[in-house]
């Protein structure tokens, strides 16, 4: 259990539940909802998915509607989100609880401004990280006080976004696999405990070697931050964060793009369409977007989204764009002639291997040699076309052959026998209609009415 303060547990009048207080209000390292529920179900002497069958859906009736193996093994996820699933669980775990403020544990507080589809916004799987839950090294003691929680008791919302790939504070990997059995854990565990394996038990905590998530780009430091700051501040929004947002971009194109949508799209790399979209109010953005977009301008998650916040940095970084490669006239004429001695060949290369032995693409060779590279490709295609009836043809033919021989030494060709023989010949009598060839033949020798 986690040593709460008295103090800070509000009194259980009118409500089913304790009024819990989550873990790391305030911080980058707050608690996420799902991680909320399992510790109120720890609370109450009961199993998650039982609180949520039992309690949640008399709060509200529609989440009887998920409560099936799939929802709380994967569906569950979104909880942590800002879509219907993240909404339902707060308002039911505020009201039987008593508090106000759990959809701070979720990402709706950025429902105006962050997109829940395109990007993926939440990981597909639960992570953590396995020094934060094993509590022991001397990291987490020295980041105890800082916090003001034991970290090691409950689940961190960052884990939960698919941007995040690293602890800040153990300077580690996330993992998704239990050190042990090597399986993933399901979005509502079974057994009332977030530090130990839903499958075999054994502690999720350990040396963050194995199920190590793999780095990637937008889990940089400076991107972390990023995320770690909106997290932070998401309880202390005053207004709707696309109205920050929707001012920053106004502010970010007068300074550094010289009042040119174009010129700062360039810099940023972004396209000029979507940036409309974003000003326009037409769409939302990624929070991947967010990210590269606060990172190039070097900008606070607070200074963009708090009210007053600071302008953009003067000097973004700017995002190398893809160069234009201009082939010379002699590389040209190289690749017409390996075209059209390729459409001359018996058996020709595929087009992207000709042009890989050029030095050039094949979108390259489509545009300038056109004629020949559709030759090459409508050649090849019909030299395939000719294989394949060729295939067919054989695989007719031994069809027949064994169902002949089988009738001669008086074996009756069933289906279980005809398989085994087409599977050992490297097909299938459940692909390309052979079951009802096989059938037809029967029906020839009177074997099948």
């Amino acid at each position: 259990m986690i040593p709460f303060d008295a103090a800070e547990m509000p009194l259980r009048i009118g409500t089913p539940l304790y009024g819990l207080v989550p873990a790391g209000l305030g911080t980058a390292f707050q608690e996420s909802l799902r991680g909320y529920l399992v510790r109120l179900a720890v609370e109450h002497n009961v199993k998650p998915r039982e609180l949520v069958g039992r309690v949640l859906a008399t709060i509200d009736p529609s989440i009887a509607d998920w409560c099936y193996a799939r929802f709380f093994s994967a569906n569950a996820l979104t909880i942590d989100g800002l879509g219907s699933y993240a909404k339902a669980f707060s308002e039911a775990l505020n009201r039987g609880t008593g508090r106000r403020d759990l959809q701070t544990l979720t990402l709706q507080p950025w429902e105006g401004l962050l997109a829940p589809n395109g990007h993926p916004l939440l990981a597909r799987v639960p992570r953590w990280c396995s020094c934060c839950l094993s509590g022991t090294d001397a990291s987490h003691l020295a980041n105890r006080d800082r916090l003001g929680r034991d970290e090691a008791s409950y689940w961190q919302l960052r884990w939960s976004l698919s941007v995040v790939t690293r602890c800040p504070i153990h300077d580690c990997a996330l993992v998704d696999r239990c050190p042990r059995c090597g399986r993933q854990q399901p979005a509502i565990p079974r057994q009332p405990s977030l530090t130990r394996c839903d499958h075999c038990g054994h502690a999720l905590g350990g040396n963050g070697r194995s199920g190590e998530v793999s780095d990637s780009s937008d889990g940089s430091t400076e991107g972390s931050a990023i995320v770690d700051g909106m997290i932070s501040i998401q309880r202390r929004l005053n207004r709707p964060p696309r109205e920050n947002w929707t001012s920053f971009l106004q502010e970010a194109v007068i300074k550094l793009g010289d009042g040119r949508r174009a010129t700062l799209c360039r810099r940023m790399g972004f396209q000029p369409r979507a940036l409309n979209a974003w000003l326009r109010g037409e769409e939302r953005t990624a929070l991947e977007v967010v990210v590269r977009l606060c990172a190039a301008l070097r900008c606070s998650a607070e200074s963009v989204f708090a009210d007053g916040g600071s302008e953009p940095s003067a000097e973004p970084q700017k995002r190398p764009g893809r160069q234009a490669v201009r082939h010379p006239q002699q590389i040209r004429d190289a690749a017409g002639a390996r075209l059209v001695q390729a459409v001359r060949d018996e058996a020709p290369l595929p087009l992207k291997r000709l042009a890989e032995s050029v030095g050039v693409s094949r979108a390259y060779m489509k545009y300038w040699h056109a004629d020949l590279a559709a030759r090459l490709i409508d050649t090849r295609a019909g030299e395939a076309r000719h294989r394949r009836c060729a295939q067919l043809r054989e695989r007719a033919a031994f069809i027949e052959t064994q169902i002949a021989e089988a009738l001669q030494s008086g074996v009756v060709p069933g289906r279980n026998r005809m398989e085994r023989l087409v599977r050992a010949a490297g097909f299938s009598l459940l692909e390309d209609g052979w079951l009802d060839f096989y059938r037809e033949i029967l029906r020839r020798h009177a074997l099948l009415a």
